[in-house]
């Protein structure tokens, strides 16, 4: 029985991915460098796939400038969403968000990433903590939950790799990370077993994944996980983003259902078909908890609803922060749980703490 989730913000993943505020200066590098393979290295990259490449830098060249006009690309991606009349600029930014993510997260060694890991380590010491490795089985020493508003596939790496499963969304299915091919299509509510690991990803999963709604197993960052040059690798991905964005008329349907804000509303923009049954699955997770460890989340203020729907549920003794602003977040739970106690005087406000580092995730005891 697990009595210890963990809250996850774009911080837990810093040493992979920068924070929201450095996103923007990220995306041109990757840019710059498919930039130099285009005019300078064709030779590296199939003739056929050539017009496929400078789509994707086209589409990153669009999320930098639109970007730059906001406060941060999470808030780009808000106002565009409310503004109804740019519902086709949305798609066109969730899709660059899409390729950008699977390009970071794919390519080793391209200017500026000195000192970027391409998994962020401190998954690997959590993971491997509550799972034991063998041969031909993984055994569960103690369950692993966590609901995460990062759409990486930082933990889905770190478990492939750790178990040497070739297929992301094999990954999904056996530890029960949602979306996944089973909830993709829920139409009834989620087994909550808390024995078991279960991993909540409440914005879904910027990588391209051509055949989910068949059940298939093929997505666009299988290819990083062999140890391929990066011309391979691109060559790899520019193939399966050919099939889902360029074979199906270039809208990229299946992929940007799959990635879906928690604050976007399924009744003004499509999205896929279990999404509220995976959000009730947060909501029990939260409920079961006798311990949160929040690491790297800010609570910003476009995620206010989807905040307090999940925290008003909650029943544990103790949230622990493991970030850096621990004055700011303590504050705006203090705000939320005074809300949410203003509506329901049986709430009980949990005892909030500081963990005072963070070169590793913290495992209560």
């Amino acid at each position: 029985m697990a009595d210890k989730l963990y809250y996850l913000g774009a911080g837990a993943s810093a040493n992979a991915i920068p924070v929201i505020a450095h996103l923007k200066d990220r995306v041109e590098e990757i840019k710059l460098f498919l930039d130099t393979l285009y005019d300078k290295d064709k030779n590296s990259i199939k003739v056929d796939l050539l017009g496929r490449l400078k789509e994707v830098i086209e589409s990153l060249s669009s999320l930098i400038e639109g970007a730059n006009k906001y406060q941060s690309i999470d808030t780009y991606a808000f106002f565009l969403y409310r503004a109804k009349s740019r519902r086709n600029e949305y798609e066109h930014l969730k899709k660059a968000l899409i390729l950008y993510f699977s390009l970071e997260q794919m390519l080793l060694d391209i200017p500026g990433d000195k000192y970027r890991q391409q998994i962020d380590f401190r998954y690997q010491s959590l993971i491997s903590t509550h799972l034991q490795f063998d041969k031909s089985k993984s055994t569960i020493l103690s369950p692993l939950h966590v609901i995460t508003w990062n759409y990486d596939v930082q933990i889905e790496l770190t478990l492939s790799l750790l178990k040497g499963i070739g297929h992301l969304n094999d990954v999904k299915e056996n530890f029960n990370i949602h979306p996944n091919k089973h909830s993709y299509n829920a139409s009834t509510d989620l087994m909550f077993d808390d024995s078991q690991f279960n991993i909540i990803k409440l914005n879904g999963n910027a990588f391209i994944d051509t055949s989910l709604e068949l059940g298939g197993k093929v997505s666009g960052l299988d290819g990083m996980l062999h140890p391929h040059s990066n011309e391979q690798k691109l060559n790899y991905f520019l193939d399966i983003y050919s099939k889902e964005y360029t074979n199906k008329g270039g809208s990229g349907h299946n992929a940007n259902k799959y990635f879906n804000f928690a604050w976007e509303d399924d009744e003004l923009n499509e999205t896929y078909p279990g999404r509220s049954y995976v959000f009730g699955l947060s909501k029990k997770m939260m409920s079961a908890a006798k311990q949160i460890v929040i690491v790297g989340y800010s609570f910003p203020t476009t995620n206010r609803m989807i905040d307090i729907k999940l925290f008003e549920s909650i029943q544990c003794d103790r949230i622990l922060i493991q970030d850096g602003n621990f004055k700011k977040i303590s504050f705006i739970l203090g705000e939320m749980f005074a809300k949410i106690k203003s509506t329901n005087t049986d709430f009980r406000i949990p005892k909030i703490e500081h963990v005072p580092f963070l070169d590793e995730f913290y495992i209560p005891y």
